[in-house]
């Protein structure tokens, strides 16, 4: 049973950032004003502005993905179906309720799907303004926003329409009872997990980030399997929400951050100009 959880998640890996890959060069994320000697400003997007955009572009996304974008979300969708036929079952086996060290980090680590991760964002800023790092602001800004939009919209939302019943309540994986206030699918824990993770991997190009935030997101998800608090497709979609959430916000945000407009003189006159930052 462990090992087609672990194999079912490498195959999320593959094909659940649907909507980041479906990414085309969005608008200019910010306002334009043009200062008294005439030289173009740029305004970036308040926080509370941007997170209105990103929402509005993450919920439209599927009306400009092409075949691809189609292609790569019936994968993510079919992992999860998969999932649900293949590896969902109560976890109640007597010999796996004997921890074993994969169990026990895994409990530590599971409030990382709560209320750790809060902190952690919340860190990341602080010790971004303290320090005048601003990847790190990035990651606390960038974390909220796709938190708010993943585990708050999405997820949440989800579990009160879909109405799955917890494995631990029923032995039925086919138990669904649409605004009945059964709340399992998708896992609320690691989508937040995963979302997180996201936005730390995107901003820090480095394999050992990656390494450490995806594995701390995969235990929050084994965790609530193991306290049969979830199916192992609930944990597959959350995987899968947190994964795309975290990097679409990401790289809209780079785009509110990094563009700029100049008004420049070309030879037919007065006339814009985007510049972008490639680093």
């Amino acid at each position: 049973m462990r090992l087609g959880f672990l194999l079912i998640g490498g195959l999320l890996f593959v094909c659940a950032p649907v909507v980041a890959d479906d990414l085309q060069r969005p608008p200019l994320a910010a306002t334009t004003e043009v200062s008294s000697n005439g030289e173009s400003l740029r305004e970036p997007r308040s926080f509370a502005s941007q997170l209105v955009y990103d929402t509005k572009y993450i919920f439209t996304a599927p009306t400009r993905w092409d075949s691809d974008g189609w292609t790569q979300f019936g994968l993510a969708a079919a992992t999860v179906l998969g999932a649900a036929i293949l590896a969902d079952k109560p976890e109640r086996d007597p010999i796996d309720d004997r921890e074993n060290r994969i169990d026990k980090l895994a409990k530590k680590l599971e409030p990382f799907g709560g209320s750790y991760s809060a902190v952690t964002l919340a860190g990341f800023y602080g010790i971004g303004k303290l320090t005048n790092s601003p990847k790190a602001m990035a990651v606390g800004e960038d974390g909220l926003t796709a938190s708010l939009i993943a585990s708050g919209l999405i997820s949440g939302v989800t579990k009160v329409v879909v109405g799955r019943t917890r494995p631990s309540n029923t032995s039925d994986k086919t138990d669904f009872h649409p605004f009945s206030g059964d709340h399992s699918f998708p896992s609320g824990h690691t989508t937040q997990a995963f979302t997180v993770a996201s936005v730390v991997s995107a901003h820090y190009d480095s394999p050992w980030v990656s390494t450490v935030s995806y594995t701390v997101a995969s235990l929050v998800g084994y965790a609530r399997h193991e306290h049969n608090a979830h199916w192992t497709s609930d944990i597959v979609a959350g995987a899968a929400i947190g994964l795309a959430v975290g990097h679409t916000v990401v790289k809209l945000n780079e785009d509110n951050r990094g563009a700029r407009m100049s008004a420049v003189i070309g030879e037919s006159g007065p006339m814009m100009a985007l510049m972008i930052p490639l680093k």
